[in-house]
């Protein structure tokens, strides 16, 4: 069995680790990325929700229907 100097084996270690970190690096940047995309999406959707709130209370106060006739 070959024996690995130790200088050697710290350094194949650190090689490693430094790969490691550049793939949890580009992880942690997509998804760092798709949550701002869906923090975006998140509020335009409240953004329409109130919108169409709005709309249906602007519809509410002008037009009130009278009840339908019961047969």
């Amino acid at each position: 069995m070959v024996k690995i100097d130790p200088i050697t084996q710290m350094q194949q270690q650190l090689a490693y680790q430094e790969l490691e970190i550049i793939k949890l690096s580009e992880e942690l940047y997509a998804q760092q990325k798709e949550t701002a995309l869906l923090k975006r999406q998140v509020q335009h959707l409240i953004d329409k929700w109130r919108e169409l709130q709005q709309q249906a209370q602007d519809n509410a106060d002008l037009s009130p229907e009278p009840p339908p006739p019961h047969y």
